[in-house]
């Protein structure tokens, strides 16, 4: 008891000054990556506003409170412009795919919009195929490209889309040249958004090297 009255007072540049309850929370998140002093905060803040909460109540106040941290651009809105061009980038195996597939269906069964997908990721195996079902299920155009001229074709041929995604190959955060190539790609194609795709389970530190 003594000591974790010490640990609880411990709290300038290492163990926020909480209760045991809440010390295990930010020990969790620690054990998550999550950073020091975001954990610090979130564990401070929840002892303040939920001081004699049950283990479960916390973790839920917890959740609500990341929630809240987590910045959200909102859906994609089309406007009178047609088509709208979103791109979007990210390393190898973050979801670029997944995430393309997850939208186009949103815009053809909920609202009923022409979409088109535009592959730029031939070199994965496996990538180009889950995009052609994809298209099948869903009777929309794909197109797979493997140069910024042929890309720029392909978007011309999608003018009576509301909506052309496009799906670029992963390509690492620490390779200039992998990183020209894509910003070479996207120049050529000039899209409206271009959306970074990180994995929600990765370090932060990870996250902000990429």
């Amino acid at each position: 008891e003594e000591m974790q009255r010490f640990i609880a007072l411990h709290a300038c540049g290492g163990l926020p000054a909480v209760g045991p309850g809440f010390l295990e929370v930010y020990q969790e998140l620690i054990a998550n990556d999550v950073a020091a002093d975001i954990a610090r905060d979130l564990v401070q803040r929840l002892q303040t506003e939920h001081p004699n909460a049950s283990a479960e109540a916390v973790r839920q106040a917890l959740c609500e409170a990341v929630a809240r941290r987590i910045e959200v651009a909102g859906p994609l809105e089309l406007g009178a412009k047609r088509p709208l061009i979103v791109a979007l980038v990210g390393p190898t195996g973050v979801g670029k795919t997944t995430t393309i597939a997850k939208i186009a269906v949103e815009f053809v069964y909920r609202r009923g919009k022409k979409v088109g997908i535009l592959n730029e990721d031939v070199r994965r195996p496996g990538a180009e195929a889950q995009l052609r079902s994809l298209a099948h299920l869903l009777s929309l155009p794909l197109a797979s490209v493997e140069g910024p001229d042929q890309a720029a074709a392909e978007i011309g041929r999608m003018a009576d889309r509301d909506l052309v995604l496009i799906d670029t190959a992963g390509r690492s955060p620490r390779s200039p040249q992998a990183l020209e190539e894509l910003g070479a790609f996207l120049r050529a194609l000039g899209p409206d958004e271009v959306h970074l795709v990180l994995s929600s389970d990765v370090a932060e530190k990870s996250c902000l090297d990429t």
